[in-house]
């Protein structure tokens, strides 16, 4: 949206300060990311209740992805209101979101962003979107090779492959980009 009152001598970023300070605005923003918890955490899927079914229960409690969906607060250094996130910290957060060898892409906070009026990109840093359209074009081609009656068992095989190797760099990018902050130890 343009700015309107750049006529006036007012910039985008007085505007978006101006914004930041007003207690109205982040009490709206606290609410639309409340708004924005519930939607992930009611399309977020719990342990047993969509393929793949395994019989093998999870290693803690069913629900802890989707209870572990939260609004959190970044202080800002120079006095403004802090800015509002919704986040998920569990760690199957991004096997479950991009999918993974035996498990597939069930996105919830890219449909979150998306029912929310984003965009649905979610990720941020430009390898990490490299490696996640890599990683998507290479199973688009596996899942059609394996469907293709007509294809070798040379080609796939060899889809097969690229595919491993996508979700191979997919994950260095992840890594790459979570830094040392994120690892468990």
């Amino acid at each position: 949206m343009p700015n309107f009152l750049a006529r006036l001598g007012i910039s985008d970023a007085e505007m978006i300060a101006a914004a930041a300070r007003d207690v109205a605005v982040h009490e709206g923003l606290k609410a639309k990311a409340n708004e924005a918890q519930e939607h992930w955490k009611d399309i977020a899927p719990v342990f047993g209740d969509r393929d793949p079914k395994r019989a093998a229960p999870p290693q803690e409690d069913p629900g802890a992805y989707r209870d572990a969906v939260e609004v959190g607060e970044i202080q800002h250094k120079k006095g403004l209101l802090p800015r509002i996130r919704v986040f998920n910290n569990d760690y199957k957060a991004h096997w479950i979101e991009f999918g993974a060898k035996h498990m597939p892409e069930y996105a919830p906070a890219t449909n979150t962003d998306l029912a929310m009026g984003g965009d649905g990109k979610i990720l941020t840093t430009e390898p990490l979107v490299a490696a996640q359209a890599a990683y998507s074009a290479a199973k688009r081609h596996h899942e059609s090779v394996k469907a293709d009656q007509s294809a070798s068992r040379s080609d796939r095989s060899l889809a097969a492959k690229e595919l491993e190797r996508a979700r191979f760099e997919r994950s260095q990018a992840f890594k790459a980009a979570r830094g040392r902050r994120g690892r468990r130890r």
